[in-house]
């Protein structure tokens, strides 16, 4: 089958500006005029990616004469290392980069963004991030990302400032790799077999999605800002979607050619209709005009007295037939090079298909003997449920592991209080005797009270919550040491 229909309605194809170069080209390679239809338009820009993506063998001499890469090597070994297809795609893929992965700048400011929500909830408070940083930041995450050196390009900055940049470049590295999953498989001989309409279909839908939410159960939209991966690669998912898309287009050529069908007997009938009123007319008039030779004849009453109605197609249903569903490691390689350098990391792995410790799941990472940092595979970093007590038995090894592992649950647990006060929702006695600190203080990562606390209970009836908390009478409870004195 050629290019579907719904290219057309989808990506408004045969107008764009894409198509209009494509046609020209073949127009003018051909000699020949493409013909003013859609199907034949998308087709010319369909065939001019298959050609870039599978260019011909070059003639010995066309590929010869003004071949760079010829004159690097000896005798015929150039034209043995000068892969065409290879270097199309890599061209392509300059194109696509510049289009589709997240600017240094921007996905720098959503990685600071997301450390200020993060600290907010450790205990730190609202951390502000000076400019001259984040300028420092971008400035070195676009060198590396343009092949500079890593280490002599975060040479001076702090142990922070160095963690901001590696973190930044290893995500859209990882954005890029997964992009180049895409691409590369397409491209490549194991996707011979799929039609070009269904490649290209595929990479534009590529190009819209980020990385799938296990929570929400669905891929989010991609926009300029969006830092995450493209979506998981799946050859499998492909091939049932190609054989899907394949059914439904013979579903809906089946349907044409039903109503085709339908429309045909319609007429047919009609017109056969239409004989038999008219001959049944003719008798009546006959009739008539037999029973009273000079009567007036007229067709209307005829008509009535018959009781003939036309045939109204609407009346007839038309039946129709029912229709038959992160990070890579090579990013990650030199970001653990340079958090080593700062101290120990402990990263722990499930076995994959083959049995292979491959699949992170938790890290810790270690910083001047202490506990710096725990992060899981769940929303926001957490721990998924099932690796959270193989982390805490390893946890318990470290001199600090019990402190750190109380400050983390303190600050989930504010976390949850101040999202609960957010949406105006109840706090819970348990709630209320946590906030207030009554038993035990609060543990947070930074030096000072965390501030949320102070931020929770402002626009709260202190009285009214301590009450519940310990069973006082309201005036019996004092806030201050004026009140307690009276």
């Amino acid at each position: 089958m050629k290019n579907p229909e719904f290219l057309r309605q989808k990506y408004q194809l045969d107008s764009s500006e894409d198509v209009n170069r494509a046609v020209s080209k073949k127009e003018q390679k051909t000699g020949e005029k493409v013909k003013n239809q859609t199907d034949e338009r998308i087709q010319a820009y369909l065939d001019r990616l298959d050609h870039v993506f599978n260019p011909p063998e070059l003639e010995e001499r066309a590929w010869y004469e003004g071949n760079e890469e010829y004159s690097e090597h000896e005798g015929h070994e150039g034209k043995k290392n000068f892969d065409r297809k290879q270097r199309n795609v890599n061209i392509m893929k300059r194109f696509m980069y510049k289009a589709f992965i997240v600017a240094p700048d921007i996905a720098t400011d959503s990685y600071l963004k997301h450390q200020q929500k993060m600290a907010r909830e450790r205990g730190h408070g609202t951390v502000e991030i000076p400019d001259d940083t984040r300028e420092r930041v971008v400035s070195a995450v676009g060198a590396v990302l343009q092949g500079k050196d890593m280490s002599l390009e975060l040479k001076g900055f702090s142990n922070e400032e160095k963690q901001m940049a590696e973190e930044v470049v290893a995500k859209i590295q990882a954005q890029t790799k997964s992009l180049d999953r895409w691409v590369d498989y397409l491209t490549s001989d194991d996707a011979k077999d799929y039609p070009d309409w269904f490649k290209y279909w595929t990479l534009r839908s590529v190009f819209g999605l980020s990385s799938y939410s296990k929570d929400e159960k669905q891929f989010h939209s991609r926009d300029t800002t969006t830092v995450n991966p493209f979506p998981e690669l799946e050859r499998e998912a492909l091939g049932r979607m190609l054989s899907t898309v394949k059914k439904d287009e013979e579903y809906n050529q089946k349907v044409k050619e039903e109503k085709e069908g339908l429309e045909r007997s319609r007429k047919k009938h009609n017109k056969a209709r239409q004989e038999a009123i008219a001959k049944r007319i003719v008798e009546r008039t006959a009739e008539l005009k037999q029973a009273d030779p000079g009567a007036k004849i007229d067709r209307g009453q005829i008509i009535q007295e018959l009781n003939l109605q036309p045939f109204d197609s609407s009346q007839h249903d038309i039946e129709l037939p029912e229709q038959k569903q992160e990070v890579t490691p090579e990013a990650r390689a030199a970001l653990a090079e340079s958090q080593l350098s700062r101290g120990d990391f402990y990263v722990y792995y499930s076995k994959d298909e083959d049995n292979n410790n491959k699949i992170p799941r938790a890290a810790i990472r270690m910083e001047a003997g202490k506990i710096e940092e725990v992060r899981g595979i769940a929303p926001d970093q957490n721990l998924d449920p099932y690796i959270g007590e193989v982390v805490q038995q390893k946890m318990k090894e470290f001199p600090d592991g019990k402190e750190y592992e109380k400050k983390a649950q303190d600050m989930q647990r504010l976390t949850e209080i101040e999202q609960k006060n957010k949406r105006k929702e109840d706090l819970t006695t348990d709630d209320l005797v946590f906030l207030y600190e009554i038993q035990v203080p609060v543990k947070g990562f930074g030096y000072e009270k965390d501030p949320r606390i102070q931020e929770i209970t402002k626009g709260r009836n202190i009285k009214a919550d301590l009450v519940t908390c310990t069973g006082f009478r309201e005036d019996e409870i004092s806030l201050t040491t004026e009140e307690a004195l009276k």
